[in-house]
C-alpha cells in the first residue's frame, strides 16, 4: 500500500514537470514561509519556492513597513499564513535539483521586474533559487500553529506511515554494509522507534535499543520510560495506551 501511495505521487510530480505552464494560473496552499520567501503546496509530495521578487507589491510594502517598526532582531517574514489558499503560476523546473520556483505576479510585472532581460535573469538566478531545501509540508489546519509552538506535526495516517518507513531506512543506512553470517548469529538486539500521539499529532521521540527476547511487558516499560524523560508525560499523569506495530511503537497522551 505504501509501495502504491508513492507511485501515485511520483506519477503526481511526473506530470507536473512535464506539463507545467508558465501562463496557467494555480491555487495552492502555504506550506512554509521564510524570511527569504514561502513555499506552496503544488501536488502531493512536491512544493514551489516563491521567492521574494515573484510576489506582489503589498507584500514587500508590508514587509518594509515590518521591518521598520521591529525592535530586534528577528527576522521579516511575508505576512502570508500556513495554509493560507493562493494563486500563483509555476514558472521554472530544475533538472538537477528537481525544485519548483512560483511567481505570484502575473506575466507582464514578471517580465518588468526582470527589466526585460528576462532570459539574462532567469539563466543567472534560477540555480540560487532552486538550490534550496524544501521542508516537509505541515498540517495545514487552523490549528496548526498551536501545535507547531508545542513541537507536533499534525500528519495524515499515510503521512505516519511513510516517516516511519524513512526512519528505518535512515536506520538501516547507519548500520552499513550486511555483516557476515557468524555476526549476525551473535546479534540478538532489535531497535524500537517511539511514537508519542496526541490527539491527531504525531511525533518522533526515539528509538531503544533490546533483546529480541525481551518481553512485551519489557518494550512498552522501555518505550514510556523515553517518552517520560522526553517530557511528554508529566508527573502524577500516565499515558492512555500503547500499540506495537512490527518495530514501531505508538504511545498516547
Amino acid at each position: 500500500e505504501l509501495e502504491a501511495r508513492h507511485r501515485k505521487i511520483e506519477a503526481g510530480i511526473e506530470h507536473l514537470r512535464q506539463n507545467y505552464d508558465e501562463q496557467k494560473w494555480m491555487i495552492g496552499r502555504i506550506s512554509a514561509v521564510r524570511n527569504d520567501g514561502a513555499f506552496v503546496s503544488l501536488v502531493d509530495g512536491k512544493d514551489a519556492l516563491i521567492p521574494l521578487k515573484e510576489m506582489p507589491q503589498r507584500i514587500l510594502m508590508a514587509m518594509e513597513a515590518a521591518n521598520q517598526e521591529k525592535e530586534d532582531n528577528e527576522d521579516v517574514k511575508p505576512p502570508l499564513e500556513l495554509g493560507e489558499a493562493i494563486k500563483f503560476r509555476v514558472i521554472r523546473h530544475s533538472l538537477q535539483t528537481d525544485g519548483f520556483v512560483a511567481s505570484m505576479l502575473p506575466c507582464d510585472q514578471n517580465w518588468a521586474r526582470s527589466d526585460g532581460k528576462g532570459r539574462e535573469r532567469n539563466s543567472r538566478n534560477s540555480r540560487d533559487e532552486l538550490d534550496f531545501e524544501r521542508p516537509p509540508s505541515p498540517d495545514r489546519s487552523e490549528s496548526a500553529k498551536e501545535w507547531s509552538a508545542k513541537g507536533f506535526s499534525v500528519v495524515s495516517s499515510d503521512a505516519a506511515d511513510e516517516l516511519n518507513s524513512w526512519l528505518r531506512q535512515k536506520i538501516e543506512d547507519k548500520k552499513g554494509p550486511k555483516k557476515s553470517a557468524s555476526k549476525m548469529a551473535k546479534s540478538s538486539g532489535v531497535s524500537y522507534i517511539v511514537n508519542v500521539l496526541s490527539g491527531m499529532n504525531t511525533k518522533v521521540v526515539g528509538n531503544v535499543d533490546l533483546e529480541k527476547s525481551a518481553a512485551e511487558k519489557e518494550v512498552k516499560a522501555a518505550a514510556v520510560d523515553l517518552v517520560t524523560k522526553a517530557g511528554h508525560i508529566k508527573a502524577g499523569t500516565t499515558h492512555k495506551g500503547i500499540t506495537i506495530v512490527k518495530n514501531i511503537i505508538n504511545v498516547k497522551v
